[in-house]
């Protein structure tokens, strides 16, 4: 959340899977998407609470409650990751968003 808040896409980017599956994007559009959104936003805040996770030997699936601030978008709601470890790193390869709205 950190890289997230302190506008550092490319170290945000790395926690995320070449073989990350965007909704209804390409890999491509996805990250260039990020990128702009990200390189765009200031006064970045993230709250994450009513966090459960659960693993096994090569997969942790997360789940938790982000309150997302930022000048000019304010959202709550759950997030869903799914991580895999991929070498000596974990990545992410599936996220989704559920608004609270």
């Amino acid at each position: 959340m950190k890289v997230w808040e302190g506008g550092e896409v490319n170290t945000y980017l790395f926690f995320y899977s070449n073989n990350f599956q965007a909704p209804e994007k390409s890999r491509k559009e996805w990250e260039q998407g990020r990128r702009f959104n990200l390189g765009r936003s200031s006064g970045t805040t993230i709250q994450v609470s009513d966090m459960e996770m659960k693993q096994d030997e090569e997969i942790i699936e997360m789940s938790f409650t982000q309150n997302f601030k930022s000048d000019g978008v304010y959202d709550i709601g759950r997030k869903e990751l799914i991580w895999k470890i991929e070498g000596n790193s974990w990545k992410i390869i599936k996220e989704t968003w559920t608004p609270s709205w």
